[in-house]
């Protein structure tokens, strides 16, 4: 029997309703198609809110390494120690600079990311990445303090965030090159404004000793996929 709508009856005989049956309803779809826009916006925005509050945590911590650098040379000419005595303070922050860089780029990483993994993939994903975020903000703590932070104890905290940074790297960028099934995409040249893709942004190479021009900076993503 045709479900509800489906059918007529004429006299003592049921015959399919044809026309109620092959029309389109557009209501459904169009509801359909707003409650799929709804959620790709919240995951944009999700992501995107992310990526925006670790850049404008990067500019802060910039400024920072400035005043950081200021005290030292102070330190330096009033003969409180020699600029080797206090060179780990600018590498903390040289480090706290580029750890919070990798993790920016992991919220459109994990964007595009979402659709074409396991979900025991994305869990393990998501761990690392908020274990990276808790030691660098751990790190972030001790910089801003660093006068007053025992000096094995901020060298300790900078071990343990570039470790999280290394096993981040190493088990979601580097296998989704070495893995055919996986697709890759190509990074865009310096001066770009290609969306950002899968695998980029995600960056394991020392950047601290380059200039901002000499490094690749992809654009966040500028819509939703």
């Amino acid at each position: 029997m045709s479900s509800a709508g489906c059918a007529l009856v004429i006299g003592n005989s049921t015959v399919p309703n044809t026309t109620e049956c092959s029309r389109y309803n557009p209501n459904i779809g169009r509801e359909s198609a707003h409650a799929q826009a709804r959620e790709a916006l919240k995951k944009y925005l999700h992501y995107y809110e992310r990526w925006e509050n670790h850049a404008k945590s990067l500019k802060l911590e910039s400024a920072l390494i400035d005043k950081i650098k200021s005290r030292i040379h102070s330190k330096v000419m009033t003969s409180s120690g020699t600029w080797i005595d206090w060179q780990y303070l600018i590498d903390a922050s040289t480090l706290l600079a580029r750890c919070r860089y990798t993790l920016q780029y992991t919220y459109p990483y994990a964007y595009y990311m979402e659709s074409s993994v396991s979900h025991s993939r994305k869990e393990l994903f998501e761990y690392q990445q908020a274990q990276l975020e808790a030691e660098i903000e751990n790190l972030s703590w001790k910089v801003e303090r660093a006068e007053t932070t025992d000096r094995g104890d901020l060298e300790n905290q900078m071990d343990i965030a570039e470790k999280r940074r290394i096993t981040l790297l190493k088990d979601f960028h580097l296998s989704s090159f070495s893995n055919p099934t996986t697709k890759t995409d190509v990074p865009p040249q310096q001066g770009t404004t290609a969306p950002l893709s899968s695998n980029q942004g995600i960056s394991t190479k020392d950047t601290s000793t380059q200039s901002a021009d000499e490094r690749v900076r992809p654009a966040a993503p500028s819509q939703v996929s």
